[in-house]
């Protein structure tokens, strides 16, 4: 998550959307009183990309440099951080835009320009799905068919919260997935942001089967997926 005083800019990270690909590519771009919410310690951090003001806890900040400094301990710190950040009043990685408005004065929550992005919900929970694996399949007791089809009905990969306020819109744009990199470029450009040539891609090595969703997915997950993700499916227009 991103808050740019100096852009006029609040990007809010949703699930399972490549957003830590944008931060990667946006927080170089920040300035220095600008919030800039820590990304996974599994990621690489582009230069200038530091997360940074996501607290004034001596305590959480402590946590985060010894995390950064023993990096090897894996994403798992990325979590308890955010945690901490939720427990003392910082600002963590995906906060909703009802946390984040409530947190930012209402004239520059107004004239910033504010966006996130969203992906077809059968992507999503599949992308989840994996992603959930590869951190606690081998402690889960559960073989991957079992784990899976558990982590497609119930993981937090849902977004419409990222994006709306009591049903309504509540941020300028919402980029597609799909279309990532060229509506990305179109928010750069109206922000005044030079972007990279090429998106790098960041944590996009968990998931294995490369098929479409579609093919992934039975019937009874996609119905599951479809209740969990409804308001979703309208607001974007998704076909089922």
């Amino acid at each position: 998550m991103i808050v740019s005083f100096q852009r006029d800019f609040v990007f809010v990270k949703s699930k399972k959307t490549a957003g830590s690909t944008v931060e990667h590519v946006l927080a170089p771009l920040c300035g220095p009183d600008d919030i800039v919410t820590p990304a996974g310690l599994d990621e690489p951090v582009a230069p200038g990309g530091q997360a940074r003001n996501f607290t004034a806890d001596p305590a959480v900040l402590a946590a985060y440099e010894a995390a950064l400094a023993n990096a090897q301990r894996g994403l798992r710190d990325h979590l308890e951080i955010d945690a901490l950040c939720r427990e003392t009043g910082g600002w963590f990685t995906h906060m909703t835009a009802a946390q984040i408005r409530s947190r930012l004065d209402p004239d520059f929550w107004s004239r910033a320009f504010k966006f996130t992005i969203e992906r077809h919900p059968y992507e999503k929970a599949v992308s989840q799905a994996y992603f959930s694996w590869s951190l606690r399949g081998a402690q889960s007791g559960l073989g991957f068919d079992a784990f899976f089809d558990r982590a497609v009905r119930l993981g937090p990969y849902f977004n419409s919260r990222f994006y709306l306020i009591d049903g309504r819109p509540a941020l300028d744009r919402v980029l597609r997935y799909e279309r990532l990199e060229e509506e990305l470029r179109e928010v750069a450009s109206r922000l005044g942001l030079a972007l990279p040539p090429a998106l790098p891609r960041i944590k996009g090595g968990y998931r294995t089967d490369r098929r479409p969703a579609r093919e992934i997915l039975t019937g009874e997950q996609k119905s599951a997926i479809y209740e969990r993700c409804r308001e979703e499916f309208d607001f974007m227009g998704y076909e089922p």
